[in-house]
């Protein structure tokens, strides 16, 4: 003879069901870290591979891809801020066709602090010709403050992507692991309720009522 858990657990989902969803939510915890620790990891590389132009400075640099780039603020983490001067200009001169490249203001507050740099947009500009490119930086930076202007790709949307992906995954394990506990919960439910309706005793008997002129029938069983 089985008793009502084991019924129940032979007509509906195991309690294991609950471990799984807690697995799920798990999951979409490690999902979320292992997200957010590979792309920070691909901005501080990408942020490391920035050409970079001391304040004031000139140099020549090689912009390989026709799009667009965005010029940075920069200096060291370690220590105090540095002391700066007025916003640093920039004049990018193509080497082959000696045009000059129009600059443009950075239009959001994009900051960032990363392997062990801080910096601020400040510009932007296009790249039609790939190629070499004078760059001349001018302004006035403190003494000794290691102020540069750095040069690369746009960082705002990897940033936006990082978080955004980094929370789906969080929410998403979250929402699935809560949907397979209350699926699980609802349909336990259901077998026990149909179980305890089946374990219910039959009715007493209750013999028809008796035609008018006729003797009231014996209960089954009985002659």
């Amino acid at each position: 003879m089985c008793d009502n858990a084991d019924v129940v657990s032979e007509q509906g989902p195991r309690r294991l069901w609950y471990w799984i969803a807690g697995l799920i939510a798990l999951a979409g915890i490690g999902s979320a870290i292992a997200w957010g620790l590979i792309s920070w990891n691909g901005l501080v590389e990408t942020v490391d591979d920035f050409e970079r132009i001391a304040v004031p400075g000139q140099a020549r640099l090689d912009f390989s891809e026709a799009t667009g780039y965005t010029i940075y603020y920069e200096e060291s983490d370690q220590g105090p801020e540095a002391t700066y001067f007025g916003t640093p200009g920039v004049e990018i001169t193509n080497v082959a066709t000696a045009e000059v490249l129009p600059v443009s203001t950075y239009l959001t507050d994009l900051t960032y602090n990363l392997g062990g740099r801080r910096g601020v947009a400040l510009y932007t500009f296009e790249v039609d010709e790939p190629g070499e490119y004078e760059v001349v930086v001018t302004g006035e930076a403190g003494p000794n403050s290691g102020v540069e202007l750095a040069f690369g790709p746009g960082i705002g949307g990897t940033l936006v992507w990082t978080i955004l992906g980094a929370l789906a995954l969080l929410f998403g394990g979250f929402v699935l692991a809560i949907v397979v506990a209350v699926v699980v919960a609802v349909r336990r439910a259901s077998v026990r309720r149909k179980y305890r309706q089946q374990a219910l005793p039959p009715p007493p008997y209750a013999p028809p009522s008796p035609t008018p002129g006729w003797p009231i029938p014996p209960p089954p069983g009985h002659t």
